[in-house]
């Protein structure tokens, strides 16, 4: 009799009684396989990273004197300030941030002006406009052997370059973000005003 009493004891249980925890199990597997698809989906189209936009509104010269000086050389003297507004768009689900970034002003190969532009972000699909002032004094110019020729010629030169570097991190994609914004612009001499400004844009993701 005692021999029974362990063989009846090693009886497993029967299927049935295991059967509502195998279905659970399945359907907990089934969800977090649900979950992880729609978290790809998500993050490959309505999440995905995108470019951001920029775009020069107003390039506008704010001020500008100048005069020649006598002697046998003479030497133009020349004050400019000139202002450039951009206008950037984030379309992510995401804020951009940025951090210290530069803008210059150039006159051939030569630097005469720079500006720092402070650390901030745009915010979810917004857009932020970006006022950028630069100062050009005549020691920044005269020793630049084009400036004479320019003057006399009536129209000076400029390349305005504005960089913004940053970062969008949507769910768990972070993506580097590079803004670039160049502007030639020609100033008048005689009627001092921007003559011609051509602008070109670029965003690297």
């Amino acid at each position: 009799m005692v021999e029974l009493n362990n063989v009846e004891q090693a009886v497993p249980a029967p299927f049935h009684r295991r059967r509502p925890w195998t279905c659970c199990c399945l359907i907990f597997f089934f969800l977090i396989v649900l979950i992880a698809i729609i978290i790809v989906i998500l993050a490959f189209t309505v999440f995905k990273p995108k470019k951001a936009e920029v775009s020069v509104e107003k390039v506008e010269l704010l001020n500008f004197k100048s005069s020649l000086g006598g002697g046998l050389i003479p030497t133009p003297s020349i004050n400019i300030t000139l202002a450039v507004d951009l206008s950037l768009h984030n379309p992510n689900k995401a804020s951009f941030k940025y951090s210290n970034s530069t803008a210059m002003v150039y006159y051939y190969d030569d630097e005469v002006a720079v500006v720092t532009i402070p650390a901030g972000a745009i915010g979810s699909d917004a857009t932020k406009t970006m006022s950028v002032t630069f100062i050009m004094l005549a020691d920044q110019l005269v020793t630049n052997s084009h400036l004479v020729n320019d003057f006399l010629a009536g129209s000076l030169p400029f390349t305005t370059r504005t960089k913004i570097s940053g970062r969008v991190k949507v769910l768990f994609i972070k993506r580097h973000v590079d803004i670039l914004s160049q502007c030639s612009v020609s100033i008048s001499v005689v009627n001092a005003s921007i003559s011609n400004t051509d602008c070109e844009n670029k965003v690297h993701l």
